[in-house]
């Protein structure tokens, strides 16, 4: 009709194949999730991210120390699995499901092999946490929520530099768990099951010229 109104879809930008590319035109399966979506719906992790993820689970295991990404089913309970976690395009070794989202651009699910791009444990698929810059986005967040059976989160984050932009940081502090929901029979209580993990994130940029820009990375978790 002619009061007819047309709503088009912002564009997401994906950097899966190395290069920044429509992910509208992108021949491949990924599920994108930008920054603001992570602010609208409160996501704080990956296992958030995963709740809204066709084809993107977690499998936990033996104390948390097999806790991996699951794509479309595929998962490994020995060796090593099948689909693996990036920052930027790096992978990183072991399990960062409690790894916050404060920093984060962007994040990407790609669905299928992908070892031409990744390079590693990547049969399944990857997921790449695409992070902003640091101090690009000064201030400070504070994240809390609680929830039965013990459920709590905890999120404080900083970021800040000076104000030509040549230098940045951030700092962060998630903390993340939830009491045992499994009867024991051995203390005949409701006490298997319950995590704790609290990680700590630090990062700083540096461009001493227009064209050479360094940023450094690290993050602790328990």
């Amino acid at each position: 009709s002619g009061n007819a109104t047309v709503h088009s879809l912002d564009q997401i930008t994906v950097t899966a194949r190395g290069v920044s590319e429509p992910l509208q035109q992108m021949p491949l399966p990924i599920t994108a999730m930008s920054e603001q979506i992570i602010e609208k719906k409160g996501l704080t992790d990956a296992r958030d991210i995963a709740t809204l993820s066709p084809s993107f689970s977690f499998k936990s295991g033996y104390g948390r120390g097999f806790d991996r990404p699951v794509i479309r089913g595929m998962s490994n309970i020995q060796g090593e699995a099948n689909a693996s976690f990036f920052i930027d395009g790096i992978y990183v070794e072991g399990d960062i499901s409690s790894y916050g989202l404060d920093n984060i651009q962007r994040v990407e699910v790609v669905r299928g092999p992908q070892s031409a791009a990744y390079g590693r444990r990547t049969f399944s698929g990857a997921v790449d946490f695409i992070t902003r810059r640091p101090g690009s986005a000064p201030g400070t967040k504070l994240t809390l929520g609680a929830g039965n059976y013990g459920q709590e989160r905890l999120g404080l984050f900083h970021s800040g530099g000076n104000e030509d932009g040549t230098f940045g940081y951030d700092v962060s502090l998630n903390k993340r768990g939830n009491d045992g929901v499994f009867y024991n029979q051995a203390s005949d209580k409701k006490d298997l099951g319950g995590i704790e993990t609290i990680s700590v994130m630090g990062a700083v940029a540096w461009s001493p010229t227009d064209k050479l820009d360094f940023t450094a990375r690290v993050m602790q978790q328990k």
